[in-house]
């Protein structure tokens, strides 16, 4: 071998270890990148962590804080219509108080009322048909209150199953107050225009002509109504 091609062959593996240095400096430099990142990523993950706890604590606070007002809402409203020895509530599950996982899902709407001596509790779906149709409305009514609904409520033919007594006598006066309260609109769709015609503002009367199957509108006085 000459000194020509000796040279030639210690330029070529000088210049590929120049190649190879340069790759090394390189990913050492991307390393040191990744490094940094990975240090900052550790960083903001802590302050995710914190931030998150801190938001589940005040979601926990509100959710809280919402449903004491709404069962406060609802207690008020049972005792004008039932009596002052009913008590409406939200009960967390055993198994979920247990795990400590107060969600929303782990929560039943529950009646607390006298039974001679004691006081029984009882989820809504072991009471009446009337008691839960009202307890339904009542919650729907309570929620759009809380979050400052102003619009129309529409009630198609609501408490048909709550017998036409005091009881439905309560109701009508609690649904009065409500409305003169919040000053919102209510519209009712019902067959019992005798109850609630007490309190309406108009009364539009709906008649089927049974012969050609028309249906007419006419605004209507209470009295007439009754005539009919």
């Amino acid at each position: 071998m000459t000194i020509n091609e000796l040279k030639l062959g210690t330029k070529d593996i000088e210049k590929k270890l120049n190649s190879k240095i340069f790759s090394r400096d390189k990913d050492m430099e991307n390393l040191e990148n990744e490094r940094v990142s990975l240090e900052d990523l550790k960083i903001k993950k802590v302050i995710y962590d914190k931030a998150s706890i801190l938001l589940k604590a005040q979601a926990a606070e509100t959710r809280e804080a919402t449903i004491g007002t709404i069962e406060s809402m609802i207690t008020l409203a049972m005792k004008s219509i039932y009596g002052f020895d009913y008590e409406f509530s939200f009960k967390y599950n055993d198994k979920a108080i247990e795990k400590g996982e107060r969600g929303a899902f782990n929560i039943t709407p529950s009646v607390t009322s006298g039974l001679g001596d004691n006081r029984i509790t009882t989820s809504i779906s072991a009471r009446g048909g009337g008691l839960k149709e009202v307890i339904s409305v009542l919650l729907r009514l309570a929620f759009l209150k809380f979050y400052g609904y102003r619009g129309v409520i529409v009630l198609d033919e609501t408490w048909s199953s709550l017998s036409a007594d005091m009881k439905m006598d309560n109701l009508i006066e609690f649904m009065d107050s409500y409305i003169e309260e919040t000053d919102i609109q209510i519209i009712f769709i019902t067959h019992r225009a005798e109850m609630f015609g007490k309190i309406a503002k108009k009364i539009i009367y709906v008649s089927k002509d049974s012969a050609s199957s028309e249906s007419s509108v006419a605004e209507m006085k209470y009295d007439d109504m009754l005539d009919l």
